[in-house]
């Protein structure tokens, strides 16, 4: 539900609303916070794990813009090592693998920006 909110609000337009970018940090931070307390309450639970991958991704996305790159490679990291989780449980599941390619693009294009 959370990471709805995320997509819904970033595909309304808010990343083209100049002077955005705190309200921007803030909605990814309190995501980031929401799924990590979900994660620590349902640690197995594979579904949960690959949301929070993605709202790390996002958070490390939305970081990337407003010029935080330590904290978008912190989450990129925190991204990368949540799906590995996934990729440890069901290696062979398609969407999994598409989802640490994807974080795995987007840390390296963080990477080369450092």
């Amino acid at each position: 539900m959370v990471n709805e909110i995320l997509i819904r609000l970033a595909d309304s337009g808010l990343p083209d609303v100049p002077r955005m970018e705190s309200i921007r940090r803030d909605l990814a931070a309190d995501a980031v916070r929401r799924y990590e307390m979900f994660l620590f309450q349902h640690p197995n639970d594979d579904q949960l794990l690959l949301e929070a991958a993605q709202v790390y991704r996002r958070a490390a996305n939305v970081e990337q813009l407003t010029s935080d790159l330590s904290a978008a490679l912190e989450h990129s990291r925190s991204a990368l090592a949540t799906i590995e989780k996934l990729i440890d449980r069901s290696s062979s599941d398609l969407q999994v693998r598409s989802n640490w390619a994807s974080i795995a693009i987007d840390a390296g294009s963080l990477l080369r920006k450092m």
